[in-house]
């Protein structure tokens, strides 16, 4: 494994690291997504590595910002991490538009690092946004957890993917819509 990679423990102990550097007066919350909430969840299997963590949301906003990626970059720079190890890269791109709808309801802990307090979107959320995401390491993470699937787990991504048809969900691409929905079709199959 190489600086720019993070299996579990190596993110753990990036993100304690950056709770014991963060300077500021209250706890902050982090939301994550993507390969590492799942790798932190344990929604893919072990062994799962990650380039980096992906925020979507800081709670209280705005105000911690700075002092977060202040603390992730001189954790970083100990540990040997890129320095975008860390990341709000997500929100930048409109993005946000592709979180599942009421995903604060089903959101879970991760950890709490001193002032750090790290949160996810729930499994279902997670495997929904890889569906539509769509790129090679999406496809595997879905397909690394097929044995796990169930008729429930489908359900809930055939309904977040037509959720994203929604007009409210202005940055939605259409094609790749589409191949979300392709790929719908090939987990309903491989489950039944």
């Amino acid at each position: 494994m190489t600086g720019d990679q993070l299996d579990k423990e190596a993110m753990v102990a990036a993100l304690r690291l950056v709770g014991e550097k963060l300077d500021w007066p209250v706890e902050v919350e982090v939301v994550i997504v993507g390969g590492a909430a799942g790798m932190l969840l344990g929604v893919w299997p072990p062994g799962r590595i990650t380039e980096d963590a992906d925020i979507v949301e800081i709670s209280p906003p705005i105000q911690p910002r700075d002092a977060l990626i202040r603390a992730a970059h001189e954790a970083a720079e100990e540990l040997d991490l890129s320095p975008h190890w860390l990341n709000d890269d997500f929100t930048a791109f409109g993005t946000l538009d592709t979180l599942p709808d009421a995903w604060r309801q089903r959101a879970v802990e991760i950890g709490t690092f001193r002032k750090l307090r790290v949160v996810s979107p729930g499994r279902q959320d997670l495997l929904a946004m890889k569906v539509y995401a769509g790129r090679p390491q999406d496809i595997e993470d879905v397909y690394s957890c097929l044995d796990t699937l169930t008729a429930d787990d489908l359900t809930f991504i055939r309904g977040y993917l037509e959720s994203l048809c929604a007009p409210h969900r202005r940055n939605i691409k259409q094609d790749q819509l589409e191949q979300a929905f392709a790929l719908l079709r090939l987990l309903e199959e491989d489950v039944r």
